[in-house]
């Protein structure tokens, strides 16, 4: 099935209005007619069944018919911090593909080794909305401008908070899932890793070291499979 974007500002009174890309692609590529049923999702975690009343060259209007909270999500919303990779393109497909994994949140982290580039924060946004539309979510995640660590760790709480890196003493990332909780955070290097006095301020700032094991990985391989240990063996989100 074919899922479409609607902001929230465009779903009132039990009709939902498609606009832009959107409407055009349903109109040009799907080539759909009034009368057929598809799904639509706000990006804030419904997903609305809705049958088309009217297309035109402008817009496009549905009649809403059911509605599920929490479409295709998991319970626990996880937010990754990843340092900035050297190539820019790499960190696009760690968009895309953690997004698909279910994440909630990307944060381009700047560390002492982050090689320093224009955030191309519109880029990855679009990106993100695309993966959402290819993996059927319902919630699209929230992309951040960069941060620094400091910045990161001053919101940093409770028992929710992981640093994963190779050196790593803790216990690999999948025997502390139980333990986790619905809203983690995973700090994630550049290439390089962290330095020293990175982890030294992690773990002063209550994060828990762990590793996703003995080899070294790729910044986005390893956010790509922290994303993956501990959503999409998650049980999905209770909706109605």
């Amino acid at each position: 099935m074919e899922l479409y974007y609607a902001h929230p500002r465009q779903i009132a009174r039990g009709e939902i209005t498609l606009e832009g890309e959107e409407s055009t692609h349903l109109r040009r590529v799907m080539r759909k007619r009034t009368g057929e049923e598809i799904l639509i999702a706000d990006g804030e975690g419904t997903a609305y069944t809705a049958t088309i009343t009217s297309i035109d060259r402008q817009r496009t209007l549905c009649r809403i018919t059911a509605r599920q909270a929490e479409h295709n999500e998991s319970p626990r919303r996880l937010t990754l911090a990843v340092g900035l990779t050297k190539n820019p393109g790499r960190f696009d497909l760690l968009v895309e593909k953690t997004t698909e994994a279910g994440v909630a949140a990307i944060i381009p982290l700047l560390t002492h080794r982050t090689v320093r580039h224009a955030p191309r924060t519109e880029r990855w946004r679009a990106i993100a909305l695309a993966a959402m539309k290819q993996s059927l979510r319902s919630r699209l995640p929230r992309i951040e401008e960069p941060a620094t660590l400091a910045e990161v760790l001053s919101g940093v709480g409770g028992e929710n908070a992981l640093i994963l890196h190779e050196r790593a003493a803790g216990p690999r990332l999948p025997l502390l899932d139980p333990g986790l909780g619905n809203a983690p955070l995973v700090l994630i290097g550049p290439e390089g890793g962290f330095t020293d006095e990175e982890l030294h301020q992690a773990t002063a700032a209550g994060c828990r070291q762990a590793s996703l094991g003995v080899r070294r990985l790729r910044t986005e391989t390893a956010a790509v499979a922290a994303a993956v240990l501990l959503l999409l063996g998650a049980p999905p989100a209770q909706g109605t």
